[in-house]
């Protein structure tokens, strides 16, 4: 189960990840559809951001909005 930050929502997952597992949602903003990428270099990269600019981060939830594949064709 996952989050949505931006909708305010939870999403069951379907993905055979741990639960806490950091993942990119990538959201359609014509029919709503939200998917996931995996995210590990990217959370490393604002790990390191976060811990260069003496920050400690506790939760991260990275949500891109956009148009699927399904509404582009």
């Amino acid at each position: 189960m996952h989050r949505i930050e931006s909708r305010n929502a939870f999403l069951a997952c379907i993905n055979n990840h741990a639960s806490d597992a950091p993942v990119i949602f990538l959201i359609c903003e014509q029919c709503g559809a939200v998917g996931e990428a995996p995210s590990a270099a990217v959370t490393d990269s604002l790990n390191a951001a976060a811990k260069g600019a003496g920050f400690a981060p506790k939760a991260q939830v990275i949500e891109i909005t956009g148009v699927c594949r399904h509404c582009r064709e």
